[in-house]
């Protein structure tokens, strides 16, 4: 009976995760984040950006550029990982890569805090009910960056402790491309094999006047972006309908662009502790200094480590 309540508990709490009045949404916050660390990203990269502006012909002094390839590159770096291997962490944020849909399924031997639950005994949330149990859902923008902003850790393995949220490729990228669209980018997801990547379609001051289009290609598993001129006569309609024939890429840019999606991200608030986790993670991560009364790092293991 505790197990089926402490369950219950924390799909109550997926359900209700909504922003109460004076609480900053997902987009909201993470974007307030880039704008207020814009100027060290761009220290940090400063020789890119002179070599992009360069290369491409773009207004190197232009807000908007400094905007785009900032909030670009500093959200990357959050959600990005480190390879595709169980319990890989990488990126500011530190997020874990699990396989999915192998034998035996990695995911069946992660547990859900604080009770330490199995997650193949933990109901699917609502809308998910095509799924065994919350170990075996396909974890959709919403799930992924809601678990994300949880107030403390969701989730323990073996392998590597305590964590918020966890994915692998697709996941990531569903959240990355989810996320980018809510303020107000557009993309895609493309797919090869079985590994999926982000394109962004970018508007960019020339530096001869008018605006260009970039792509940014965006590999949130192995941590790489890469940034180039648009394709020559393709509308960006076409552009961005061209996800593939795959089922699977299909389903992903769905996921990324759905209104529902957006709507649960955008009225999803983030925890305090939350807001101030992730501050720290991305001062260390850019080398800011810290402030004498910053906190020690959250993402170590569980009392069962």
């Amino acid at each position: 009976m505790l197990l089926r309540l402490t369950a219950l508990a924390w799909l109550a709490l997926q359900s209700v995760a909504v922003a109460a009045p004076g609480g900053v949404s997902i987009p909201e916050f993470l974007r307030d984040l880039c704008s207020e660390y814009e100027g060290v990203y761009m220290e940090r990269h400063s020789a890119e950006y002179a070599a992009l502006c360069e290369e491409c012909g773009l207004a190197s002094s232009s807000e908007a550029n400094r905007r785009a390839f900032s909030e670009v590159g500093l959200l990357h770096d959050m959600l990005m990982g480190d390879g595709a291997a169980n319990c890989v962490r990488g990126g500011a944020l530190g997020i874990p890569y699990f396989w999915h849909w192998v034998e035996p399924n990695p995911r069946h031997s992660i547990v859900l805090l604080p009770d330490s639950i199995p997650l193949p005994k933990v109901p699917p949330p609502a809308g998910y009910a095509k799924y065994a149990s919350l170990a075996d859902v396909d974890r959709t923008p919403a799930l992924f960056l809601s678990d994300l902003v949880s107030a403390s850790p969701q989730y323990w393995h073996r392998g590597c402790g305590s964590f918020f949220t966890f994915g692998w490729c697709s996941e990531r990228e569903m959240a990355f491309l989810a996320l980018m669209t809510s303020l107000g980018y557009s993309g895609r997801i493309r797919q090869e094999g079985i590994h999926s990547w982000t394109e962004l379609r970018c508007s960019m001051a020339g530096r001869q006047g008018g605006d260009m289009t970039l792509v940014a290609v965006v590999d949130n598993t192995f941590g790489s972006l890469e940034w180039m001129p648009a394709p020559a006569g393709v509308s960006s309609e076409a552009w961005l309908g061209d996800v593939g024939d795959s089922h699977e890429a299909r389903w992903y840019n769905t996921q990324a662009r759905s209104a529902r999606q957006h709507e649960r991200l955008s009225s999803t608030t983030v925890a305090p502790e939350a807001a101030e986790r992730m501050t720290v993670q991305v001062r260390r991560w850019l080398g800011v200094r810290a402030a004498v009364s910053e906190p020690g790092p959250t993402s170590g293991g569980h009392a069962r480590d």
